[in-house]
Formats: C-alpha cells, sequence, structure tokens
C-alpha cells in the first residue's frame, strides 16, 4: 500500500513538472510579446529596438530557464513526495502564472 502511494506521488510530482516545464516556455513567448507590445505602444518607430530587446531578453530567459529547469529537476528528484516538494511546485506554477495574466492586461 506504502508503494502505491509513493508511486502516485512521483507520478504527480512528474506531472506538475511537466506542467511547470511548458508554462515555462510559454511564459518566454509571453514575455516576447509584452515587449514588442510596449516598443509598439511608446515607441512605435523604434521596430529595431524592439526586436532587438525582445530577442535579447528572449536568449537570457532561455538561459535562466534551463538552469532552473536543472536545479528544480534536481530537487524535485531528491525530495519527490515531500513537503518541500509541493511547497516549490507550488510556488513555481504561482510565479509562473503571473506572466500570462500580466500579459493578458498588456497585451
Amino acid at each position: 500500500m506504502a508503494t502505491i502511494k509513493i508511486l502516485i506521488s512521483r507520478l504527480l510530482a512528474i506531472l506538475l513538472w511537466l506542467i511547470s516545464l511548458i508554462l515555462g516556455l510559454v511564459n518566454i513567448d509571453f514575455f516576447y510579446q509584452i515587449i514588442v507590445s510596449v516598443f509598439a505602444r511608446f515607441w512605435p518607430t523604434r521596430y529595431w529596438a524592439a526586436t532587438l530587446t525582445a530577442n535579447v531578453s528572449v536568449i537570457i530567459l532561455a538561459i535562466a530557464f534551463i538552469a532552473f529547469l536543472i536545479l528544480t529537476s534536481e530537487f524535485h528528484y531528491k525530495h519527490a513526495g515531500e513537503p518541500a516538494s509541493w511547497k516549490l511546485f507550488a510556488q513555481t506554477i504561482g510565479a509562473e502564472l503571473v506572466i500570462p495574466v500580466a500579459a493578458f492586461f498588456i497585451i
């Protein structure tokens, strides 16, 4: 019975990790769109600055996302099913939902 609980908690942890992975990738696109729309609204003639800023920010966010992915993957692998892992999932997904909500109001 305990092994079934452990298996279910690990499968749920994998599912939540995949959700946070997909949300992170979608957030990079949302962030790109936010930057371009802000530039278009305030500096419509500065297309080159908008694309440069957006492209550089995507590269920086992609590097940060890869680092975050590696660190959290290692943590969840070691602590799957523990309260610290669930707390990190809640904080991660909560923080990742901020950008789509902001994009909804900005874009």
